[in-house]
């Protein structure tokens, strides 16, 4: 036999078994942490944010001068030492600590907070935030470090405000908008080191954070959209989280002993149907509506559809909003319905059309479920399926094609404020029904809620909204989701409480395999 062949072969079947190992060990490495996520955001510039960029970049590249608290989620203090609202109710003292810095080495001060707020109010920028930004009439900064925030009324959701990164106005002078764009610094946990376009974002950890302690280097986040893709990566370990799995993908990953599953029912979703009213006149009458609230049995939804991994919704709230009442319950009733529908305008046979699309989860699944429990009760219904957009759009113009019904899916964060004067003031640009019972009280307690910058009086306030509400509702609420998302066992992750995205990131914890950080 040839001896260098020979040698040439063992070399080559050393150099393959080497490369098997290096593959399986950066598999489930502790110095890379992957996690999937839906889409690829076009940018990871919080002042002009696109495509979810700024639920996912605003926590980890920047500190905002509020935060959700990682465990309770209620917001806490970030980069400020203080706030406080000012005797006149409508200005809010802010004094930021001393101490944290941008990546660049500058001190985060109360110009950058202000020169923030300005980014966010360029309307160039169009940025999600300016809606609640435009509620202020001036940044006074006093100091370096404090400012005050003049609002032109009290404004009840200001601390949502708060929660926006704090971007470096001395980086964006320098290096002009477009750099700023391609390259933005933070004082956040990470800092961004490569970009390949389309596929994911690699963030550093910065060493010796003064708050975040990060056990890991490098932070990957990588655009898988196809939900059964991301489960195989996981299971690979190609990926190391992944979030927003559905109930029935459960079975496919519970029995691999390298992945760890976990839920939480504090998360933003409600789910439910909502007649359009402005077009169609037959939805006008109450007791057609009150007969579909009683008609549908949303333990049975939540145990079927769901395989428990959900739970009944009632009202015009998700579990995690602010105003939300665990209490509250509608009966499922269907000889009541009957008797109601009977009694109702609603000519038997005639059919309601409703729509649905594929944001919502298992979205045909339940149509269909929705429609057999109206049959039970006597409305006959049509199901039409219509892209997402096209959804959207003829419910912003009030288009008849939109049908009698649509089948919903409302991620609200923890205030209400936003769903509240969209949907339920009788001039919300999406409110199906502006003309119901007791409008004016509740157009009235709704703008009341969005003034009183005290919570516990806020809180007063939406409960009687509420009350309002379920007396005359325009949508049947059927479900909440829960949040499930799976890890990979060398890794310990939890969702923060009433966070719509995965907030946190920083707090992995890398762990034996098999064990749980404590």
């Amino acid at each position: 036999m040839d001896t260098k062949s020979t040698k040439k072969r063992i070399v080559s079947t050393v150099i393959f078994f080497l490369f098997l190992l290096s593959s399986t060990a950066s598999a489930d490495s502790t110095d890379t942490v992957r996690v999937a996520i839906p889409a690829y955001p076009s940018s990871a510039n919080i002042l002009e944010p696109s495509g979810g960029g700024s639920i996912l970049f605003g926590p980890l590249l920047h500190q905002s001068v509020l935060r959700l608290h990682l465990k309770t989620g209620q917001y806490v203090n970030s980069l400020a030492e203080s706030v406080t609202i000012m005797p006149n109710k409508k200005d809010i003292r802010i004094k930021l600590r001393k101490g944290p810095k941008f990546t660049t080495g500058d001190p985060v001060t109360a110009h950058d907070a202000k020169f923030t707020h300005d980014q966010i109010l360029d309307p160039s920028n169009a940025n999600i935030f300016a809606s609640f930004a435009q509620e202020i009439e001036d940044y006074e900064v006093i100091d370096d470090y404090t400012y005050i925030v003049h609002f032109y009324e009290p404004y009840g959701p200001w601390r949502q405000l708060l929660l926006h990164g704090v971007c470096s106005k001395n980086y964006f002078e320098k290096v002009g908008k477009e750099k700023f764009g391609e390259a933005p610094v933070g004082s956040g946990p990470f800092r961004l080191a490569k970009t390949q376009k389309g596929e994911k974002y690699v963030l550093e950890a910065i060493e010796n954070h003064s708050d975040s302690k990060i056990g890991y280097k490098t932070l990957e986040l990588v655009a898988v959209p196809d939900e059964m893709t991301r489960l195989a990566m996981l299971e690979t370990g190609e990926l190391d989280l992944v979030y927003n799995i559905l109930p029935h993908q459960l079975q496919r990953i519970q029995k691999n002993p390298r992945i760890k599953i976990k839920k939480t029912d504090q998360y933003p979703s409600l789910i439910g149907v909502t007649g359009n009213i402005v077009q169609f006149p037959i939805m006008e009458d109450k007791k057609l509506r009150m007969a579909m609230q009683m008609g549908v049995n949303r333990d049975e939804i939540v145990q079927q559809v769901l395989m428990g991994e959900g739970y009944p919704l009632y009202q015009d709230a998700s579990k995690i909003e602010m105003g939300y009442d665990p209490s509250f319950k509608i009966e499922f009733n269907p000889v009541k319905a009957r008797e109601l529908v009977k009694a109702s305008s609603y000519e038997p046979g005639t059919p309601l059309i409703m729509s649905y699309d594929q944001i919502v989860p298992m979205a045909e699944v339940v149509a269909q479920i929705f429609q057999r429990y109206m049959k039970d009760i006597g409305i006959t219904i049509e199901l039409q399926r219509l892209e997402p957009v096209v959804r959207a759009t003829y419910s912003r113009t009030r288009d008849k094609r939109l049908g009698h019904l649509s089948l919903y899916s409302f991620a609200p964060g923890v205030d209400p404020y936003y769903r509240l004067m969209l949907t339920i003031v009788s001039d919300g640009p999406y409110s199906p029904f502006p003309n119901r019972q007791n409008q004016d009280q509740l157009d009235a307690l709704c703008n009341a809620q969005a003034r009183e910058p005290d919570e516990e009086k806020r809180l007063a306030i939406l409960k009687k909204i509420q009350s309002l509400i379920s007396q005359d509702p325009a949508s049947v609420k059927l479900f909440g989701i829960y949040m499930i998302y799976a890890m990979r066992d060398h890794i310990d992750y939890t969702w923060v409480p009433r966070a719509a995205g995965p907030a946190g990131l920083y707090d992995i914890k890398i762990v034996k395999p098999g064990k749980t950080a404590s």
